[in-house]
């Protein structure tokens, strides 16, 4: 029965009594002990276990063998061996002077010999900075969790003493801080004394990484308490959470990490995600890890309150579709399936082993994308022996129209996202996503569909137009999203229109042979 109106209500003496029934009944028995062996296993072992140093001023000797000249091998820290050496000399038939291997500057100029280079040599090294131990602390210390989130909100609804709780002279606001202040303090507790073992051992070095690492546990919970809101037992609750949590952890980690390449101020301000890559100690100085922290906070505030209203509103509630929940979940489970076919050959470059994937097309990467888009939608349709969405349906004039003139103006709009050097290698194969022209005419009309049974089909009929066109713009051009986002709002607002998948797969198909005779 909706729960009548009532102002928020905050009394301390409520809250801890909360937080202190929480707590007693998630670390009771067998069940809490194991949490805390396993805490203290993970994080002990993370905050203690020595890691290789790696030094790169450290001067490693260069092997070389075969015809190696006289003026190369006196050069300091190279040894000369017979046989396979880690930089080879060998003349060829033409009598040319063949070198394979690692040639660094000082070889290079001392084979030059002061004669004027044909080539010039710079070097470039690559600077990507990389999050330290300190940033596992605060992953392991959110990730174990989600257990206990299981048992928080869907265990009382399960026991029944949900209604009785919210019927006391406890608001919905009271309960739920209480709740999130239970096992904030749990998961906060356990990354700040590992963190301070790490750091008394001299396994890290103290610095602004403190403020986001405890932040981030508190934003984890708020996050399984939002989640769990609507589930009705402890197994819908576990489904959730052990579902949806890792995948948000790293999926908004590795978001902030890469815009982070552009500037570590975009990449702090990542909900969630930049307090995990701030907690690393990944960025130098103050602003980064403050930012990352006020972020994350601002999350908390929101996800609570939107959880606390919920449950003064829809007290009764059973478990029910959440459309972000949905969309959440379907940009996490997809979002690998289909950029890492797309995006690995350039980051492998980009990370020093061209070589491994210079023989790769990018066609391949479309091909495997789009198998990967047919699957999923081949999941989801398995269920109807003739799909529903492709039946005979009628076609709204105004649909039509509305959807041709968004695919017609969006190859003209564009809204490219500030890049850095992962991201700008990642752009052109995620924006040809939207017209395949790699895979021929053939292949990108089947492309194109894919992706309209995918996003128009299965998701619109699960999570709505909205989600859809969202989902679409994030999922195919997520460094350039404006144009996917008019060709995918044309199209759910067609397939919305029509009630059918059928215009929408015209109507694409009929823009992709334009684009792709636009094109040349």
């Amino acid at each position: 029965v909706p729960r009548p109106r009532e102002p928020a209500v905050i009394r301390p003496a409520r809250i801890l009594a909360i937080t202190r029934r929480d707590l007693r009944i998630g670390l009771a028995g067998r069940q809490g002990l194991a949490m805390v062996w396993i805490s203290a296993a993970l994080l002990g072992g993370t905050a203690t276990v020595a890691l290789p140093e790696v030094n790169p001023k450290a001067k490693e000797a260069l092997t070389l063998s075969g015809e190696v000249p006289p003026a190369v091998a006196a050069l300091e820290g190279v040894q000369v061996i017979e046989g396979r050496g880690k930089v080879r000399f060998a003349t060829d038939g033409d009598g040319v002077l063949v070198v394979t291997g690692p040639v660094n500057l000082a070889i290079r100029t001392a084979m030059d010999d002061g004669r004027e280079p044909a080539v010039i040599v710079e070097g470039a090294p690559r600077n990507f900075p990389t999050p330290g131990r300190t940033m596992l602390l605060a992953l392991l210390s959110a990730s174990v969790l989600s257990g206990a989130l299981t048992e928080s909100l869907p265990g009382e609804r399960a026991r029944g003493t949900l209604t009785t709780l919210l019927s006391a002279a406890i608001s919905p606001v009271e309960l739920v801080v209480g709740k999130w202040l239970a096992w904030t303090l749990y998961g906060t507790g356990s990354a700040v004394i590992a963190a301070a073992v790490a750091v008394g051992m001299g396994r890290a070095e103290s610095g602004w990484w403190w403020l986001p690492l405890t932040v981030v546990p508190g934003t984890t919970v708020a996050v399984g308490l939002y989640l769990v809101r609507r589930a009705a037992d402890v197994v819908g609750g576990a489904t959730t959470t052990l579902r949806v949590i890792p995948l948000l952890l790293g999926g908004s980690a590795l978001t902030a990490w890469a815009l982070g390449d552009v500037h570590p101020l975009l990449g702090a301000a990542v909900p969630l995600g930049g307090a995990i890559i701030t907690a690393g100690a990944t960025w130098p100085g103050a602003a980064a890890p403050i930012l990352g922290a006020i972020s994350a906070a601002l999350l908390t505030a929101a996800l609570l309150w939107g959880t606390a209203r919920h449950l003064r509103e829809n007290l009764s509630d059973g478990p029910t579709r959440s459309p972000l929940t949905g969309a959440l979940t379907a940009f996490a489970l997809l979002a690998p399936a289909l950029w890492i076919p797309v995006v690995t050959p350039p980051l492998w470059g980009l990370a020093g082993n061209p070589g491994l994937t210079a023989g790769l097309a990018p066609s391949l990467g479309l091909i495997a994308t789009h198998l990967a888009m047919g699957f999923a939608a081949a999941l989801y349709y398995a269920r109807d022996m003739v799909p529903r969405a492709l039946r005979p349906a009628s076609w709204p004039p105004l649909a039509l129209a509305v959807a041709a003139i968004l695919g017609l103006l969006a190859p003209w709009a564009h809204l490219r996202l500030p890049t850095g050097v992962a991201l700008t290698a990642m752009a052109s194969r995620t924006e040809a996503l939207l017209v395949p022209a790699e895979l021929g005419v053939g292949g990108a009309l089947l492309a194109v569909s894919l992706q309209e049974l995918l996003f128009r089909g299965a998701i619109q009929r699960t999570l709505g137009p909205w989600a859809s066109a969202l989902l679409f713009a994030a999922l195919i051009s997520p460094t350039d999203p404006l144009p996917a986002l008019m060709i995918g709002a044309g199209m759910s607002f067609l397939t919305h229109r029509a009630g059918q998948l059928a215009p929408a797969l015209l109507m694409r198909g009929l823009l992709t042979l334009l684009s792709l005779w636009m094109s040349g």
